[in-house]
């Protein structure tokens, strides 16, 4: 049996930051823990680098021990 085709995005971020906020993101088990968002509470964008798989994938935001940032929208962007 063969493995899963793994297939490498972009995933971009809009958000509004504010003081305090942080934003976990994990994706099929994948964590990354963004603690360094600037607060200027202009709308703000980060990329950062996921592997999918076909099918079903499980993505989720938000923020285990603080308020989350507001998410505006979330991109994929297939390298």
């Amino acid at each position: 049996m063969s493995s899963p085709l793994l297939i490498d995005y972009d995933l971009t971020v809009s958000y509004v930051p504010a003081k305090r906020r942080r934003l976990d993101i994990s994706v099929n088990g994948e964590k990354t823990s963004l603690d360094s968002l600037p607060d200027n509470g202009q709308l703000s964008t980060f990329t950062i680098p996921v592997t999918l798989r076909p099918g079903n994938n499980v993505v989720e935001m938000g923020s285990p021990y603080t308020w989350a940032v507001d998410i505006d929208k979330f991109e994929l962007k297939k390298k």
